[in-house]
């Protein structure tokens, strides 16, 4: 059998987590279900979204980010001491991630 390493964002892994209780098994039994049931039903595909759909997805994401407002700087910094660390992806050099983290904490 092989072997897969994931990381998940901690509100996917604990919504799995959750499934699995409920289904009485483990997290990794529950993902390979999961996964199986996807793959033998030929549910997933990729589709392309058309351009006003995602103009309005955008529009609406922005209106949400309006309504809910900046964070302050202690609940970001409470955010992101939850988060699940991972190592950066290939080609981000440290300049970027640097700006990153100022966009982020400013």
């Amino acid at each position: 059998m092989g072997e897969l390493t994931l990381h998940l964002p901690k509100t996917l892994e604990s919504a799995l987590e959750a499934q699995a209780r409920q289904e009485g098994v483990s997290l990794e039994q529950y993902v390979l279900y999961a996964l199986a049931r996807q793959v033998e039903t030929g549910t997933y595909t990729v589709r392309l979204v058309p351009q006003q759909d995602l103009h309005e997805q955008q529009e609406r994401f922005q209106t949400l980010l309006t309504t809910l407002g900046k964070p302050s700087p202690t609940e970001t910094e409470a955010i992101l001491a939850e988060r699940a660390l991972t190592e950066p992806e290939e080609g981000l050099t440290e300049e970027l991630r640097a700006r990153l983290q100022r966009y982020i904490y400013h």
